[in-house]
């Protein structure tokens, strides 16, 4: 039998994904504008809610939830190389 070497990072190796990319920086930017017209509009939701603070708290929260999804998809964007070790001095 012959020996031979197997890449196994070869899977892990990804490129750049602009999809990903472009979804993430959307989702970013959603999360961020709304949740900007909801702190904006604080008083005016405290107004219709009879002063319910948690109400108006949770549509921020609510608000804000795509910025996350979306720096996660920015992070899984990025192109992932393998590590090389470097040798010791």
């Amino acid at each position: 039998k012959t020996i031979r070497e197997v890449d196994l990072d070869s899977g892990l190796r990804t490129a750049f994904s602009q999809t990903l990319h472009a979804i993430g920086a959307g989702l970013t930017l959603l999360g961020v504008g709304l949740a900007a017209l909801v702190a904006n509009n604080w008083d005016a939701i405290l107004e219709v809610t009879k002063g319910s603070v948690a109400a108006a708290a949770g549509g921020l929260a609510a608000a804000a939830l795509p910025s996350p999804m979306g720096v996660a998809l920015l992070y899984a964007s990025r192109e992932v190389r393998t590590a090389t070790a470097s040798p010791v001095p």
